[in-house]
């Protein structure tokens, strides 16, 4: 995600709080609530963010289509843990139900995918992995560098030990039947260089 900010204001929000707080503010603005403090993000994704991130949603719905049709990934929707009020960030990338609940908001998310740039807070990015993997039907966590062509993934099956993998290394997620080349990821961008990959 860009820079968050925090909230100039005392006390913190929970989920109903944080939503009637979001009513109140332009369209344009985004925010995300995290251990009760809304972080306004600040800065609209640069071209490679969103470049790695569509080559991720194009590659898990394609894998999905081929094996788990009940299944999509999704762009930026705000995700809840059953039993912390506290709350609601906007992943980069989710896998759900193909036929989510209505609204803005999932608890059931099956992947959460987050896409750094070198102005992310560790700490904060840190925090939110942390929760991520309170989500009860959550089985992996990706944090995407777009700064190098890195992917430090976690999952449930394996303790959500971090593996870091670099362009030499393949991603696989086999519940979702998902085998992808880590480069592959960054087609389209400088990172990816010359040839098919970058483009």
């Amino acid at each position: 995600m860009g820079v968050a900010e925090r909230m100039v204001q005392p006390g913190t929000f929970d989920v109903d709080a944080f939503m009637a707080f979001l009513e109140s503010r332009p369209e344009k603005e985004k925010w995300q609530l995290v251990d009760g403090v809304a972080q306004r993000i600040m800065t609209p994704p640069l071209l490679t963010h969103q470049r790695i991130g569509v080559n991720l949603l194009m590659a898990l719905n394609q894998a999905l289509g081929a094996k788990r049709s009940d299944l999509l990934a999704y762009y930026e929707a705000g995700v809840r843990l059953p039993d912390r009020r506290d709350f609601q960030p906007e992943p980069d990338i989710l896998v759900l139900p193909a036929i989510p609940p209505t609204g803005h908001w999932t608890e059931n998310f099956l992947l959460v995918a987050e896409i750094l740039s070198p102005s992310n807070d560790r700490e904060k990015i840190d925090r939110k992995v942390e929760l991520y993997a309170e989500g009860p039907d959550n089985l992996h966590i990706l944090v995407v560098s777009q700064d190098a062509v890195k992917v430090v993934h976690r999952a449930r099956s394996a303790g959500w030990r971090p593996d870091e993998l670099g362009e030499e290394d393949r991603l696989l997620l086999p519940e979702f039947g998902f085998d992808v080349a880590v480069l592959d990821l960054y087609r389209g961008t400088k990172l990816a260089g010359p040839g098919p990959a970058g483009g």
